[in-house]
């Protein structure tokens, strides 16, 4: 591997229209970004990453830290941090990394980067990804350790760091091709204290069971997968509430030729004073673009969705349908809709524009999102 240098810059207009606020926010950002990996030398890669926010105009948003209440949040501070800087010794069976690095596991429910938001999500620590070998055939290891998150609030907010021992493990095993069963472990334990929005704190044990398989289309115009998982989590350490509740999800989805079709049910149980929580997960990918329920309520949700795509010439278009309702008692949270759609112009220039719209029954307020993204990588491959 030869030293390279890549870029990449991504501009967004984001607008909300909250119930709750007189003023709409109107976010306009430019995210630029600039990655520089060393050669390689006895399997030994280095890596920076320095990133800036700037806002487009005056901000009529609240970033989290520049103090504008008077308008609903957009979590997207205005700031130039230093994204990822880390130090990788990788071989055929075994990747070692050391440094503030990214970590995507599975679907991203437990652990994330949250690249959808101006400011990704990273990891201070250690992390070790290996082959089992030939006595335990089909079996990878994937154990870390975390001594400090940084956010997506930026490099110098009050929510900007969480401290703590988080170590996530996974077991994957595969047992065939296209079929992936891994038992999981994560141990949240923060030191910082901070708490979510329900007062519970964050500290942590979960331990479950995710598997996804798929059907690949091979020379036929059909595609099918699966995911399913199920876990159980109790609060340990500092956490005041003794509690323990479950997780479950099962979801499908159908492609043919430029059509596809899914749906799911996703359940986060609540026991009235605490409820299952995932705080390092790329939370905008699940139970509605609006991010109504970053925070679990303490009577836990369920989220029933179907959607569509389909695809044609270079735009891909999207659509999901969202019921919410409590898992405990019988609260009809509400419902949400959400589109989207994607024009690759070429190579290294795609559009896109994605809308949420959450009517609130029982729950927060009605909440209607607008964003509009250019997304340039003169680094992308030909």
């Amino acid at each position: 591997m030869q030293s390279c240098v890549d870029v990449d810059f991504r501009y967004r207009y984001e607008r909300v229209d909250q119930e709750n606020f007189t003023k709409n926010a109107n976010a306009s950002t430019l995210r630029s970004r600039v990655t520089w990996h060393t050669a390689s030398l006895n399997n030994w890669v280095g890596l920076i990453e320095p990133d800036n926010v700037s806002s487009i105009g005056s901000e009529r948003y609240n970033s989290t830290v520049n103090g504008k209440t008077q308008y609903p949040v957009v979590a997207d501070p205005t700031d130039t941090d230093l994204n990822r800087i880390q130090v990788q010794y990788k071989t055929k069976p075994f990747t070692g990394t050391v440094g503030r690095q990214r970590i995507n596991q599975d679907n991203q429910r437990f652990v994330g980067g949250v690249a959808w938001r101006q400011n990704e999500q990273t990891f201070d620590g250690g992390r070790a990804e290996f082959s089992m070998g030939y006595y335990a055939k089909g079996w990878r290891g994937d154990v870390a350790w975390i001594g400090n998150v940084n956010r997506v609030f930026g490099p110098d907010g009050p929510n900007s760091d969480l401290r703590g021992t988080v170590i996530p493990v996974r077991l994957p095993y595969s047992p065939v091709e296209n079929h992936e069963l891994v038992p999981y472990l994560y141990w949240f334990d923060f030191d910082s204290g901070v708490n979510n929005s329900n007062g519970e704190n964050l500290s942590t044990g979960t331990l479950g069971l995710h598997y996804h398989g798929s059907c690949p289309p091979g020379k036929k115009p059909f595609a099918w997968d699966w995911w399913l998982s199920a876990a159980i989590q109790k609060g340990i350490e500092n956490n005041p509430i003794d509690y323990t509740e479950r997780y479950f999800l099962a979801e499908s989805n159908v492609k043919f030729e430029r059509f596809s079709f899914g749906g799911g049910y996703e359940y986060l149980g609540g026991t009235g004073k605490a409820a299952f929580i995932t705080p390092l997960a790329t939370l905008h990918k699940f139970q509605g673009w609006a991010d109504q329920f970053l925070n679990t309520p303490v009577d836990g949700v369920g989220d029933a969705y179907v959607k569509a795509g389909f695809k044609w010439c270079n735009f891909n278009f999207g659509l999901i349908y969202h019921d919410f309702r409590s898992t405990k008692g019988s609260l009809d949270y509400g419902h949400e809709t959400d589109a989207v759609v994607e024009f690759k112009v070429n190579r290294w220039l795609k559009l896109q524009a994605k809308y949420a719209d959450y009517r609130a029954d029982e729950f927060s307020q009605d909440t209607e999102k607008f964003w509009f993204s250019i997304l340039i990588n003169p680094s992308a491959p030909k």
